[in-house]
């Protein structure tokens, strides 16, 4: 719902990784954050690299005149996030003819579903199946839906057999970026989680390995090293 964050979480550094792919395939990109706000250094980064940032009062306002008066240029709608693609699908389908891609990070409601499962709280139950709601309109009406992960895209399938579903890598890298992480990561044998604490699962996550699974490791590897990086880290992390 803002320009990509792509140092501070991973929905962030998709997206970044994913504008940069568009431009390699020499697609011209004009991005819209809901928030509509020049986040900087983000939003300078993305207009150096060719990408035109929508933001400011007037857009926020006239969004859709705008795209009632362009529309007919855009080839595709790459839509991320349920609570912000559901605000904009519908413009896309009134005022232009073009492909419409969900890209789903996560399947909210079956996320919230499991952590209903544990917690037996009402609230959970209700807001999942609120996102159900709202995710699987999303999936009917887009065009392409993408998500990450096989269990994800299988699930899908099982409800969606006629959608085109595509599991996709969650960053996109040139060969030259890749050789520059192997070569920074040569030699070297302790472990590194990277992830935004906002995100609830990662702190659940984090905690559940360090209790669970780390001591059987250090047990075997006295000398291994765990590294935790991330926005947010609430004081448990």
């Amino acid at each position: 719902h803002y320009v990509p964050h792509f140092d501070r979480d991973a929905g962030g550094r998709c997206t970044f990784t994913y504008i940069k792919l568009f431009l390699r395939l020499g697609l011209r990109v004009i991005f819209v954050g809901d928030n509509y706000f020049p986040h900087q250094p983000y939003t300078s980064e993305l207009e150096q690299l060719g990408v035109e940032v929508l933001y400011g009062s007037w857009y926020q306002g006239h969004f859709a005149e705008w795209l009632k008066d362009y529309g007919k240029y855009i080839d595709y709608a790459y839509l991320n996030r349920p609570h912000i693609a559901c605000k904009y699908i519908d413009l896309f389908r009134r005022h232009s003819a073009a492909k419409i891609i969900y890209f789903g990070h996560d399947l909210h409601f079956l996320r919230e579903m499991r952590q209903y499962e544990l917690e037996k709280n009402p609230a959970l139950l209700a807001e999942a199946n609120r996102s159900k709601e709202q995710e699987m309109r999303l999936f009917r009406e887009a065009d392409v839906v993408h998500v990450v992960g096989s269990y994800e895209e299988g699930y899908l399938r099982e409800l969606l057999p006629e959608k085109p579903i595509r599991n996709i890598p969650l960053y996109v890298y040139t060969d030259a970026e890749l050789e520059r992480r192997e070569r920074s990561c040569a030699g070297t044998a302790d472990l590194l989680f990277v992830g935004g604490f906002g995100h609830q699962p990662n702190a659940d996550g984090v905690l559940w390995f360090v209790q669970e699974i780390w001591p059987t490791i250090v047990a075997a590897l006295p000398q291994i090293r765990l590294t935790i990086v991330g926005s947010n880290a609430p004081p448990a992390i």
